[in-house]
This record gives C-alpha cells, sequence and structure tokens, in this order.
C-alpha cells in the first residue's frame, strides 16, 4: 500500500516513476520503466522499489537532550545547536553545524516538532530558518510556558523555493525574559516537492 501511494503521489506532483507495473489485462513491465503519465482504469500492482529521480530530502533532530541554550538577550534568535544530530535520510543535502545545507534548486516542503522546557511565564518563539536568518512567514511558532515552568510541545511547517547551497536551520528566542531554553526533543524534516 505504500509503494502505490507513494506512486500515485508522484504522478500527482507530474514526475518521472520508475517502477515495475502490471495491469489487470495481463500486460507487465518488469524493467526500470519511466512514465510520464498514466491512465489506468484496472488495478495497479507494484513490485519491487519505487522512487523518483533526483528527489531530495533530510532530516535532523535532537533526542533526550538536557543542555541548555543560553539565552544572553531577549528577542534575539539563538541557532539550537545542542547535541543536534544528522537523521537517518539524507538524499542531495548534507548536515553539518546543525544545519541542512540543500544541493538542488526546487520548492520545498519543511516540518518541525519540537518540544522544550524554561522558566515559568517565558514566551518562546522559534520557527524554521534559511541562510541563518530569524524565521519568517509560515515556518514560525510561539508558545508560552506556564507558572510551573512545564515542557512546551510546538509544530509548524512552511513551503518555499530555496537554491542549491541554502541552508535549513532551526532558532528560538525567549521574547520574556534572558531565561535558557533546553529543546529536548526536535525533528526537522525537509522535502523537495517541486522543480
Amino acid at each position: 500500500m505504500k509503494k502505490l501511494a507513494l506512486l500515485l503521489l508522484m504522478l500527482m506532483l507530474n514526475t518521472n516513476v520508475f517502477c515495475s507495473l502490471s495491469f489487470n489485462e495481463g500486460l507487465s513491465q518488469t524493467n526500470n520503466l519511466v512514465i510520464d503519465t498514466l491512465k489506468a482504469s484496472g488495478d495497479i500492482s507494484v513490485s519491487g522499489n519505487v522512487y523518483k529521480e533526483n528527489m531530495t530530502y533530510g532530516e535532523m533532530g535532537v533526542s533526550y537532550n538536557s543542555t541548555a541554550i543560553t539565552i544572553v538577550t531577549a528577542n534575539v534568535y539563538y541557532k539550537v545547536t545542542p547535541n543536534v544530530l544528522a537523521g537517518e535520510s539524507l538524499v542531495n543535502c548534507t548536515f553539518a553545524d546543525s544545519k541542512l545545507t540543500l544541493l538542488k534548486d526546487g520548492v520545498y516542503m519543511a516540518v518541525l516538532s519540537m518540544s522544550f522546557s524554561g522558566a515559568a511565564n517565558s514566551d518562546i518563539h522559534g520557527g524554521i530558518s534559511v541562510d541563518t536568518t530569524e524565521p519568517i512567514g509560515t515556518a514560525e511558532f510561539s508558545r508560552k510556558l506556564g507558572a510551573t515552568g512545564d515542557v512546551g510541545c510546538v509544530a509548524t511547517t512552511g513551503i518555499r523555493r530555496l537554491t542549491s547551497g541554502q541552508t535549513v536551520e532551526v532558532q528560538v528566542e525567549n521574547t520574556s525574559n534572558t531565561n535558557d531554553i533546553t529543546i529536548e526533543h526536535m525533528e526537522l524534516i525537509v522535502i523537495r516537492i517541486a522543480p
């Protein structure tokens, strides 16, 4: 089922797909087959790997971190750096210095989820940053920690046209005070969705 969903997604994105196909009329192709358009009125069976040529995606994250980001000045963004590691999947992008570098031009979707702790009554803002600039637009978040200094959870997403060599990272700021922020868990995923 996953392969069929991936195949249909790739076809909706109007991309070339390489796979093995067989149709209920008995026609089959088991070698690599480039499909620009697929119209079918019957069942489609996919066996083997389905992949998009020139696909780009990457991930990085933090797990069970207890090292705080030192906030020297309120209302200033700081890059999330303590214990950030590359994820298991890096295709046409690289990871270094707590950021992903993209190697292909295109339209990208970025998804961020994170949990963090800090001082009571702190307003924490942040988001997905491109080329170390402050987060802007659709990829931002804001959360106020309660009076007991609880652990907050946030998520954000955005779509943006990026070029080869641009970097993507996560930044946070404390708009209430200079109390530190500890990113306990984080996952950033970046996927190229169109050329």
